[in-house]
């Protein structure tokens, strides 16, 4: 596998990264906008 697969490792590796990443994503979506947006997130929900 690591021979003919040598080539196609990309494919593994976002595999079991891709839970994570989504996770990642996830969790860092909204820790972006609540960290950048803690202002404009505040008067949008008092708005």
């Amino acid at each position: 596998k690591i021979g003919p697969n040598s080539g196609t490792p990309k494919p593994e590796t976002p595999k079991p990264e891709t839970p994570r990443d989504n996770n990642v994503r996830m969790e860092d979506v909204e820790t972006i906008p609540d960290a950048n947006s803690n202002a404009p997130v505040l008067d949008a929900s008092s708005s």
